[in-house]
């Protein structure tokens, strides 16, 4: 059947009422996450009718949902050939503030929600809870639409590393330094917990840069790009996916 926040109802992960129970706001997110080149994603729907529909089932028990979606392929003057569809055309985040009434509302409208997200996009989506490892810059409410986030994607492979506590503790800081505070409004950085049914997550970690100066963010990767391109092996040896995508929604 089709992954959707519904699927999820039954099965809160314990690791999540941990982090509620320790005062962590926010600290655990219900991530969607949908490939390119398997059909479309109606962005504007989202945003017009499915994220007033979920806000007003999940009220207070969720601080922020956030739509994320790819630019269009640039067209080609001089090719016959198409540009390859981007890696995942729309990501959807949910910041749970109160996990057992987001578990509750999941229960009691998870039919109406997966309905409805059929409206939005018939593409299978990557579904999975993960829980937030690092927080710098600006709150999410201030992150605006419009924002453009360049994200890191690192699939969980069997066997894979991504060594969440290298990454955060010395690969971050170098992130900050190459970019800086005024190019960047906030950095945010997960690790994949569970997935659908259980299952482990489809990744098992991402960071997100949400961009505030995009020609100061491109030619700070010019200059500094490379040095933290060398830093990848301490951490993992999973080749990331990068995607550039634009805050198209939230609330």
């Amino acid at each position: 059947g089709v992954a959707a926040l519904g699927a999820l109802a039954a099965a809160l992960p314990r690791h999540a009422m941990a982090a509620e129970a320790t005062g962590e706001l926010s600290g655990i997110c219900l991530s969607m996450l949908y490939p390119g080149g398997k059909g479309r994603f109606d962005s504007d729907r989202f945003r017009d009718k499915h994220l007033p529909l979920i806000r007003s089932i999940y009220g207070e028990s969720v601080e922020r949902i956030e739509l994320r979606v790819a630019p269009p392929p640039a067209k080609r003057s001089v090719s016959a050939y198409s540009a390859p569809p981007p890696a995942y055309l729309a990501a959807v985040n949910l910041w749970i503030r109160k996990i057992d009434e987001f578990g509750k509302h999941t229960a009691e409208s998870g039919q109406q929600i997966q309905a409805d997200l059929l409206k939005v996009s018939q593409i299978t989506p990557f579904v999975q809870y993960d829980q937030t490892l690092s927080l710098t810059g600006e709150s999410r409410a201030d992150v605006p639409v419009g924002t453009e986030v360049a994200s890191t994607f690192f699939p969980n492979r069997e066997g894979g590393r991504w060594d969440a506590k290298y990454f955060v503790d010395k690969y971050l800081p170098k992130v900050i330094e190459v970019y800086g505070t005024d190019t960047l409004r906030r950095i945010e950085v997960s690790q994949g917990r569970t997935g659908q049914g259980g299952v482990k997550a489809a990744l098992i970690g991402s960071s997100h840069l949400y961009i505030r100066d995009r020609a100061a963010f491109d030619a700070a990767g010019r200059k500094g790009g490379m040095q933290l391109f060398q830093e990848a092996p301490n951490y993992t040896d999973i080749m990331g996916v990068f995607t550039l995508m634009k805050v198209h929604a939230a609330g």
